[in-house]
């Protein structure tokens, strides 16, 4: 895996986890889960990434794109992430009184 690449592909590299089983017609096949390790230095930034898309799809008009134009959608994209951050700020503002 490169190091430049995004934070949402580094956490599992798929090759690690198959195996080669020459009894089978298929070349690679999954290993089972408990021999299955994640890198939690690598997932953090993953889990960032999921979370903030997971709470910006909370927004009606962006999980179900009504809009056609890409720049209309890009532009909701930004409102929904401002809103969440603002939400957040105020939070943590709130929480410092």
């Amino acid at each position: 895996m490169s190091p430049t690449a995004p934070a949402t592909a580094r956490g599992h590299s798929g090759a690690r986890f198959y195996a080669s089983d020459p009894a089978s017609k298929t070349a690679r096949r999954l290993v089972p889960s408990a021999g299955r390790g994640f890198d939690k230095n690598l997932y953090k930034p993953r889990s960032v990434v999921e979370r903030l898309i997971g709470q910006l799809k909370e927004y009606r008009r962006i999980a179900t794109r009504y809009d056609k134009l890409a720049e209309t959608f890009r532009c909701f994209v930004l409102i929904g992430f401002i809103r969440i951050w603002l939400k957040d700020l105020l939070l943590d503002r709130a929480q410092n009184l």
